[in-house]
């Protein structure tokens, strides 16, 4: 478990985040306080309807790490889950499209949740003590947001729809 200083160094740095993504305007947040459900705050990026109506968030959470283990560093992962299911007859030619395409994105990684959820995954490694330059969030997100566009309907094509 992280310890209460942790804990509010993480809220810190997620409300950080939000504050610099609030006055873009296009882009919608909603920050979460820690629940039965996540132990930890948490801050979802709407990233906006998909072609097909479905909403699309993109969820920013820092890995727990026990006290004692990589105490130098905060991980912060960026999580997206695809709002469809793969049908299980196309789950070895979705697998067979992801390992291309995490070849050719330049970070993150395609993956499958269990057996039926595709999803994609990042986590930004920094110093513990460092903070985060608010720009360069704001990049990586709509680098995020091109790597998702881009192969959106690929990946929804491969998963058999």
């Amino acid at each position: 478990m992280i310890s209460e200083a942790t804990r509010l160094i993480h809220e810190r740095d997620l409300r950080d985040i939000e504050s610099a993504l609030v006055p873009l305007g296009s882009i919608k947040t909603k920050f979460f306080e820690p629940s039965e459900g996540i132990p930890f705050h948490s801050l979802l990026v709407y990233f906006g309807d998909d072609e097909k109506g479905r909403a699309r968030y993109l969820n920013l959470i820092f890995l727990a790490l026990a006290e004692g283990e990589f105490d130098s560093v905060k991980m912060l992962q960026y999580y997206f889950e695809f709002p469809f299911e793969v049908n299980p007859e196309y789950t070895e030619s979705l697998r067979t499209l992801f390992t291309s395409l995490n070849l050719a994105i330049p970070f993150g990684h395609f993956g499958i949740k269990g057996e039926q959820t595709p999803i994609w995954r990042y986590v930004q490694v920094m110093p513990v003590d460092a903070k985060f330059d608010l720009g360069t969030v704001h990049e990586v997100l709509s680098f995020i947001s091109f790597i998702l566009d881009s192969n959106f309907p690929e990946i929804e094509q491969a998963a058999g729809f």
